[in-house]
């Protein structure tokens, strides 16, 4: 008689951690948004302001926090911000300074126009 002996299978490896609908480093920018939050209402209310008006400036701050940071995890997914970030640093054109007539004649094409309009026997 032989014994079966079933392993459990790990269906989440490779998919982004997920907390309410937050993905991945979202989870940690709306930590990080209310604990600023809760900082920001403690220091509001230690200089003397109402406390109606620190409550209500802390949860209008709050929630307009995570809508942004949920807003941003459904448009960008678990990575695509980082992604959309450093796309925005890379440069759109490249100069090279040491041949600078090259790039230009092949950016204007006047190079290869004149080698057609030899070609065809034109001016």
């Amino acid at each position: 008689m032989t014994t079966s002996v079933s392993y459990p299978i790990h269906r989440a490896i490779g998919r982004p951690v997920q907390f309410k609908g937050f993905k991945g480093p979202y989870i940690i920018i709306a930590a990080i948004s209310l604990v600023t939050d809760l900082l920001l209402f403690v220091m509001a209310y230690l200089c003397g302001i109402t406390s109606w008006i620190c409550v209500l400036l802390a949860l209008g701050l709050g929630a307009a926090a995570l809508t942004l940071t949920a807003t941003l995890s459904h448009r960008f997914g678990s990575q695509g911000l980082q992604k959309w970030l450093t796309a925005k640093q890379l440069p759109t054109t490249m100069r090279f300074r040491r041949r600078p007539t090259f790039i230009n004649t092949f950016k204007n094409h006047s190079y290869d126009e004149g080698k057609e309009k030899e070609a065809l026997g034109g001016d």
